[in-house]
């Protein structure tokens, strides 16, 4: 059981460390950076839980015993939740309007801005160009013209997180 946990905690710190190390401060999609690194990783987690001793070489031997699906597949599925919350994190400190708020008036002379300064750096159409601007990089989303339509991964991000909603019954 712990073998797998263990590989996917090493791995998801080599992937932390990997997406740092290759996070340029103007890059423009870092959440495609992030999958993309991960993508890799899924194979990696396999073959090393398949190529590894159960003690890892140092574990004690009841923590190594259990059947060797259920070890894979708790260390997968920490790996998922890992890369998850990962990018929970990510989204969270990226598009919270509040932290945003805090930098901007972090990045302000005497750390106070007036109203429309506040505005004009956090307002709503400037929020909603950036997101409108992300999709579009992220390929989620296509200008023709003056419209926006959704890609094939817009529509499959779309069904999944309405998916999401449902099962959680949350409102649309």
């Amino acid at each position: 059981m712990f073998k797998g946990l263990l590989l996917s905690g090493f791995l998801v710190a080599a992937w932390a460390v990997a997406v740092r190390l290759m996070l340029r401060p103007r890059y423009e999609a870092p959440l495609n950076l992030m999958v993309k690194l991960w993508v890799p990783v899924i194979p990696v987690f396999f073959l090393a839980y398949g190529l590894t001793p159960s003690t890892l070489g140092f574990l004690p031997a009841p923590l190594a015993t259990p059947p060797a699906p259920l070890g894979l597949l708790n260390g997968f599925l920490v790996l998922t939740l890992f890369f998850l919350a990962s990018v929970q994190v990510y989204y969270h400190f990226h598009n919270s309007i509040t932290l945003r708020l805090l930098t901007e008036f972090a990045r302000a002379p005497h750390e106070s801005m007036t109203l429309a300064q506040i505005e004009a750096a956090c307002g709503v159409q400037v929020l909603l160009d950036e997101r409108l601007r992300a999709l579009e990089r992220a390929h989620l989303l296509e200008r023709r013209g003056r419209r926006l339509y959704p890609t094939a991964a817009g529509l499959v991000a779309a069904a999944a997180a309405r998916s999401v909603r449902a099962v959680l019954r949350l409102s649309p």
